[in-house]
């Protein structure tokens, strides 16, 4: 049974699991990156944007308002990377943009404030077992894939 055989209603459900597996990739991609070199490779994030772009207008799952928003939640991670010169990360903030894309407001917002949770429970941690002081870097974006994860089994 081919591609074409599919009805509608199942073609959507092929394309928004393999939507939801292209975000993985991304996250899985860019925690590595940001654990190993803590560097965000932009080229990469802009080609999993297109992508996202495209599958967003195939699929039609979130309307262009609540993908805006999504994308704002990054710009707003870029604005406080400008205010704390640096203290939040660009590429974190880049790769919420993508994130928006792909989730759209609500979910975006979910992902980062479970995102932001957890690698604040990490780092309290941290600093308690003296592990760290508050002044070390903690790589953000594995806390979004695990944030992802999460969600998509609740």
């Amino acid at each position: 049974m081919g591609i074409n055989a599919l009805n509608v209603g199942n073609r959507k459900k092929v394309v928004v699991i393999i939507t939801k597996g292209i975000l993985i990739i991304l996250l899985v991609i860019c925690s590595i990156e940001d654990i190993r070199k803590k560097v965000v490779h932009l080229p990469t994030v802009f080609c999993f944007s297109i992508v996202g772009l495209l599958l967003q207008y195939y699929q039609r799952n979130e309307n262009i308002w609540s993908i805006l928003g999504g994308m704002g939640i990054g710009v707003f991670v870029l604005f406080l990377s400008y205010i704390t010169k640096g203290g939040v990360g660009n590429g974190d903030g880049i790769l919420l943009i993508t994130t928006g894309i792909y989730l759209g407001l609500k979910n975006n917002l979910l992902l980062f404030i479970i995102a932001v949770f957890g690698v604040s429970v990490w780092a309290f941690l941290l600093v308690i077992i003296k592990k760290i002081s508050y002044r070390n870097e903690i790589p953000f974006i594995p806390f979004m894939l695990s944030a992802y994860m999460g969600m998509l089994f609740i």
